[in-house]
C-alpha cells in the first residue's frame, strides 16, 4: 500500500510542476507580447514599425494598414495630415484597425520581403496575414472608410469598397478638369459623385421602361378593337353567312315584291263615292 500511494503522489507532483512550467511560459510570452508592443513608438496615432516589432503589430490587431513609404517622396510627404488624422480617428471609433508605417529605406529587409517597389505602399493585413494592397482614395476618410468595410461581412464589405475604388477614380477625374482655382465648385462636384453613379443605371432602365409602356399601350389599343357588349350585357352575335341556295332564293324574294309593287302602281285608285251615292247606300 505504501508504496502504491507513494506512487500516485509522485505522478501528482510531476503534473503539478509541469502545468506550473506551462503557467509560466504562458506569462513569459504573454510579458514580452507586451512589452513589444509596448515599445512600438506611435507618432501621431500611426504606429512606425520595425523589423522586430512588425509582426508583433499585425498578429496583435486583426485589421492593420501598413505604409511603406520613403523620406523624400514627395507623394508620400502629400498623404501625412490625411493619414494621421485617420488614424487618431480610427483609434477612438475601433479596437481592432490600426494604421501603421515602415520606413522602407531604414527596413530594406520589411520592404524586400514585400515587394514594395514604389511609394508610398500601402498595404492591409487581416488576421495577420497580407490580404491585399490599398489602391484606394487618400483623402481624409478614405483610409478610415476603407478599414471599416473589411469588418463587414464579405459580400458587404466587397460593395463598399468597390463604391470606394469608383469614388477614388471619380475624385482624380475631377481634380484633373477643376483647377485649385475652382475649389468651391470642385466640392459641389465632388459632393455629387451618388448622382453621377446613378445617372448610368437611369440610362439603362430608361429604355426598358419605354419599351413596357410602348408593349402596354398596344394591348390596350389591341382590346379597344374587340366587339363591345351591348348595354343588356349581351354581346351581338355575328351575322350568319348565307350559302349559295341562300341567296338565290333572297334574289326570288327581291323579285317578286319588285313585281308586286309595280302592279300596286299600275293599277288606279279608287274614287270616292259621292255623298248621294253613299246615302242611297
Amino acid at each position: 500500500r505504501r508504496p502504491a500511494r507513494s506512487r500516485r503522489e509522485d505522478i501528482r507532483g510531476r503534473m503539478l510542476g509541469a502545468m506550473a512550467m506551462l503557467l509560466r511560459a504562458a506569462i513569459l510570452v504573454l510579458a514580452v507580447s507586451v512589452a513589444s508592443a509596448a515599445n512600438v513608438p506611435i507618432e501621431n496615432g500611426v504606429y512606425k514599425l520595425e523589423k522586430d516589432t512588425f509582426d508583433t503589430m499585425v498578429n496583435k490587431y486583426p485589421l492593420v494598414m501598413v505604409k511603406f513609404y520613403a523620406p523624400w517622396c514627395g507623394h508620400c510627404k502629400a498623404m501625412v495630415p490625411a493619414y494621421e488624422k485617420d488614424a487618431r480617428k480610427l483609434k477612438t471609433i475601433s479596437e481592432t484597425a490600426r494604421l501603421a508605417k515602415v520606413d522602407a529605406t531604414a527596413e530594406k529587409a520589411l520592404a524586400e520581403k514585400f515587394e514594395v517597389t514604389g511609394f508610398p505602399t500601402l498595404l492591409v493585413f487581416k488576421g495577420g496575414e497580407l490580404f491585399g494592397t490599398y489602391s484606394g482614395g487618400r483623402d481624409k476618410g478614405d483610409f478610415v472608410a476603407y478599414m471599416q468595410s473589411m469588418s463587414y461581412p464579405a459580400p458587404i464589405g466587397l460593395i463598399v469598397r468597390g463604391f470606394l475604388a469608383l469614388q477614388s477614380v471619380y475624385k482624380d477625374f475631377v481634380r484633373l478638369f477643376l483647377p485649385a482655382q475652382l475649389a468651391p465648385y470642385r466640392k459641389l462636384v465632388l459632393s455629387a459623385f451618388p448622382v453621377f453613379l446613378v445617372l448610368p443605371v437611369v440610362f439603362l432602365m430608361l429604355p426598358l421602361v419605354l419599351l413596357c409602356r410602348r408593349g402596354k399601350g398596344e394591348s390596350d389599343r389591341g382590346r379597344s378593337a374587340q366587339p363591345s357588349k351591348r348595354p343588356g350585357g349581351r354581346s351581338s352575335s355575328p351575322v350568319p353567312k348565307r350559302g349559295a341556295g341562300d341567296k338565290a332564293s333572297a334574289q326570288a324574294e327581291g323579285q317578286e315584291g319588285d313585281s308586286v309593287a309595280e302592279a300596286a302602281a299600275a293599277t288606279p285608285a279608287a274614287e270616292p263615292k259621292r255623298e248621294g251615292e253613299k246615302k242611297e247606300d
